[in-house]
Parts: structure tokens; C-alpha cells; sequence
């Protein structure tokens, strides 16, 4: 054999099994996040706060897939656009996508889309949620 094709023939798993290593140890890291998001779900219904815990584990789970780490943010510009304090939402989930640096807020929003609420009231105000946060959006700052 050809020393060059042995020499390809012992590199070539090696590098794959680095692709392999790597794409295993997002998936644990990703795992890792819903557990922890789980979590905080699973302290808040124990604290008789099924609504919010219910909020929080449907938008973690929805996030699961991107690089978002704390989505209390997100939870808590919901809660504020259901009080009326739209502005203050708005100023709550630009500091979400801040504090997860994330530039493209269409990658939080497009994974909250896939959220619907029960109750046809609740999905009415989560489309409004996602259009008015749409919005806020383009007058953060996110660097």
C-alpha cells in the first residue's frame, strides 16, 4: 500500500470521531439546559404557580434547540405584555436577547412561534406578544 493512502486511511476516524465528540457534547450541553430549565419549572409549581411553571417549561422546551441559556427573561416580557405594560416587555426581552447574546431575534421568535397556548384568547395574545416584540426588536440595540 501506498504510504500516503495508509496515512489517510488512519487520519480519516480520527477526524471523524472529533466531529462526532463535538456534535455529542452540544447535544449534552443542550440536554443539560432543558434539565435546568426543568428545574426552575418544577420549583415554581411547587410553589403553586402551575400557569407560570407551565409558560416557563413550554418556553424552554421551544428554546431547547437554540443557544439560549435563561429564558426567565422571555417569561417575564410575556407576563408584562398580558398586565398591558407593553413598552416594558419590549425593554425586558431586548435584555433577554442581550443577556443571551443573540443578535438575530428571529431565532428566539421563530422558536417561541411554534408555542400555542390553550384557549383561543391566549393564542390571540401570544400572536400580538410575537408581532409586538417583532417590533420592539428593531429598536434594540444588540450587538
Amino acid at each position: 500500500m501506498k504510504p500516503k493512502l495508509l496515512a489517510l486511511c488512519l487520519i480519516l476516524p480520527l477526524a471523524l470521531s472529533g466531529c462526532f465528540v463535538s456534535k455529542a457534547r452540544k447535544t449534552v450541553r443542550k440536554t443539560k439546559r432543558v434539565v435546568a430549565h426543568v428545574r426552575v419549572a418544577a420549583v415554581a409549581g411547587t410553589q403553586k404557580d402551575y400557569k407560570k411553571a407551565g409558560l416557563h417549561m413550554a418556553m424552554a422546551t421551544a428554546l431547547a434547540a437554540t443557544d439560549v441559556e435563561d429564558v426567565s427573561f422571555f417569561v417575564k416580557s410575556f407576563e408584562l405584555f398580558s398586565s398591558g405594560d407593553h413598552e416594558g416587555a419590549g425593554t425586558i426581552f431586548c435584555k433577554g436577547l442581550v443577556r443571551n447574546k443573540i443578535r438575530n431575534p428571529a431565532i428566539v421568535l421563530g422558536a417561541l412561534a411554534a408555542i400555542t397556548l390553550v384557549g383561543q384568547r391566549n393564542n390571540l395574545q401570544w400572536k400580538d406578544f410575537l408581532k409586538a416584540m417583532w417590533r420592539q426588536t428593531k429598536t434594540c440595540v444588540l450587538r
